[in-house]
């Protein structure tokens, strides 16, 4: 009997195989009705996603996994430090400037800190939430 996975580049045929081998599929006992077909369809799938995942699994064990997550959230940390750094860097030349107009109240005030954390906090999450999503994404592939 060939393997699911083996449909994988067919979907009609995939599709076809999975209602074919779910009528094989034993019911427990307490499986409600409205669950049947659920469950026979799942536990089907059950063979698919094995195939799958060893066919397309990068990774050797989750250790390797954290080790890549690691690197990239290094490397994150050490961008947004440098970032941080050049924004301070900014707030305290622009300080030091006779200005008749600010960007924000935290500027007015001169508020160093109320204004950095404004603006780390949009810078993280900007970066952890634009720009990396697809770098992990593809270094990772969970």
């Amino acid at each position: 009997m060939n393997k699911l996975y083996d449909y994988h580049g067919n979907k009609e045929e995939l599709v076809k195989q999975i209602l074919k081998q779910k009528d094989s599929i034993n019911l427990p006992q307490n499986i409600p009705e409205t669950l049947t077909e659920d469950y026979k369809i799942s536990r089907t799938l059950d063979n698919y996603l094995e195939d799958y995942f060893d066919i397309n699994s990068q990774f050797t064990s989750i250790s390797n996994v954290d080790i890549k997550i690691d690197k990239i959230l290094a490397k994150f940390i050490q961008e947004v430090m440098d970032g941080v750094s050049q924004e301070k860097d900014k707030f305290r030349k622009a300080m030091n400037t006779k200005k008749k107009r600010f960007k924000n109240i935290f500027e007015f005030s001169k508020s160093e800190n109320l204004y950095l954390s404004n603006i780390y906090t949009r810078f993280i999450s900007e970066n952890l939430g634009h720009n990396r999503k697809n770098t992990i994404y593809n270094s990772v592939r969970l």
